[in-house]
């Protein structure tokens, strides 16, 4: 999947919702676990949804989809379970999440060393599949921990993930807007 392919908004979207997630789980006093459970499930469906819109689109442009779609599946499938078992143990949870990130994390890094990115977005994309394997390691180290004694943690990490999913739609819409800009350069020069 070539850069150009990627709707820039979609990533954005995914970095919101995270950051969204983020404040939610850092700033809500009483939350319950169940209601975290809820709030997660919604955010890794949304997250998979949106993987699964930039599959489609690769695939559309018969550009490499497959790892996209792989990780965009991981998504949809831990938030439906996620949604439809909300009464779920804090030990469960954190397994659903560690899971969750290190799938994730790893389908990170490898989109990004498989697909033709440029450097800025690669490094990108590693350094959120980074966060995310970090992250669901310490997640899954921690399952027999109470799942709401990681809740500052959860969402730290919604943030940072946030935050590079938003760098790289900026990064994606920059790199669009000069390619279109350079393209209407050259046709001008080619009619004058």
């Amino acid at each position: 999947m070539d850069v150009m392919q990627w709707k820039w908004s979609s990533v954005a979207l995914r970095g919101v919702v995270a950051l969204a997630f983020g404040i939610l789980a850092l700033t809500w006093p009483a939350i319950k676990l169940q209601t975290l459970v809820i709030i997660f499930g919604i955010f890794a469906l949304v997250d998979g949804g949106l993987e699964g819109y930039n599959a489609v689109t690769a695939k559309r442009e018969e550009q490499k989809w497959f790892f996209t779609a792989v990780r965009s599946f991981i998504g949809i499938v831990i938030g439906i379970v996620s949604l439809a078992w909300p009464g779920i143990t804090g030990t469960v949870f954190l397994a659903l999440i560690g899971i969750w990130a290190v799938l994730s994390g790893v389908g990170e890094i490898i989109i990004a060393i498989k697909l033709p990115l440029s450097k800025g977005g690669q490094y990108l994309l590693e350094i959120g599949g980074l966060v995310s394997l970090i992250f669901g390691i310490i997640m899954l180290s921690l399952v027999n921990g109470q799942a709401l004694d990681q809740t500052w943690l959860i969402g730290i990490y919604a943030l940072v993930f946030g935050v590079v999913m938003i760098c790289l739609a900026l990064q994606v819409r920059t790199i669009q807007k000069q390619s279109v800009g350079a393209a209407g350069g050259k046709v001008k020069a080619k009619s004058g």
